[in-house]
């Protein structure tokens, strides 16, 4: 099957690129080795400031769904002592990695991107310019 671009890995920075190169008109394959949803212990908070990314993504209305309450308190801890904001403001919400990946994943999906999942790359060729993966 020939794919204009072949994007391995489909958390959220390889979810993201397929889905802008499916949204251009790119044939897109993305590849992920691992089921989801699976558990990973990173990425469970979300800043504010990525808000954007997130609607640029197509995944903004859905990630305000499913995420927890808005943080707007801060701390910093060390031993006995705690460093706090003067005030409250909204930092970010909290979203486990599973949940992300899959909402990012699934995006990508919509926009046209072809999944490959549970895949693994064994071999990449160029010949005259042209790029063979084989899962």
């Amino acid at each position: 099957m020939l794919h204009d671009a072949v994007v391995i890995g489909a958390g959220p920075a390889g979810s993201a690129a397929a889905r802008l190169l499916a949204e251009a008109g790119w044939h897109v394959a993305l590849i992920e080795k691992a089921a989801f949803p699976r558990r990973k212990v990173c990425g469970e908070f979300i800043s504010a400031t990525s808000m954007p990314v997130l609607k640029a993504c197509g995944v903004a209305a859905r990630f305000i769904v499913e995420a927890g309450p808005p943080v707007t308190r801060l701390g910093i801890y060390a031993g006995k002592s705690m460093l706090t904001q003067r005030r409250e403001q909204m930092w970010g919400r909290a979203l486990g990695r599973e949940h992300l990946d899959l909402m990012m994943r699934d995006a990508a999906v919509a926009a046209g991107a072809e999944l490959y999942q549970s895949a693994e790359v064994t071999e990449l060729v160029q010949d005259n310019g042209i790029f063979t993966c084989t899962l």
